[in-house]
């Protein structure tokens, strides 16, 4: 799991097929707020609400509400919020 700056109270569970679930995390971000990030290989970065702009190994990649990044290999990736946002991972 990605280690985020966790919005107060904030636990969204997503449902796995088994029947378990798996509790994930989520940040709020301001308009033009950036962090870093280093995602393994199939880790994955939601865009929950808002829209973000993500710089993955020299790629860029703008993210709205309900769409995700899932890295293929051991990304370093850089998200700023291009409004105000809500970012899950």
């Amino acid at each position: 799991m990605i280690a985020l700056p966790l919005i107060p109270g904030f636990r969204t569970k997503f449902g796995r097929p088994s029947g378990t679930c798996a509790e994930r995390t989520a940040a709020a971000l301001a308009k033009r707020q950036t962090f870093g990030r280093v995602l393994a290989a199939g880790q994955s970065v939601h865009c929950l609400r808002g829209r973000l702009w993500l710089t993955a190994e020299a790629r860029d990649i703008v993210l709205r509400e309900g769409e995700r990044f899932t890295a293929g290999a051991r990304t370093r990736l850089l998200i700023e919020a291009l409004e105000d946002s809500v970012v899950g991972g």
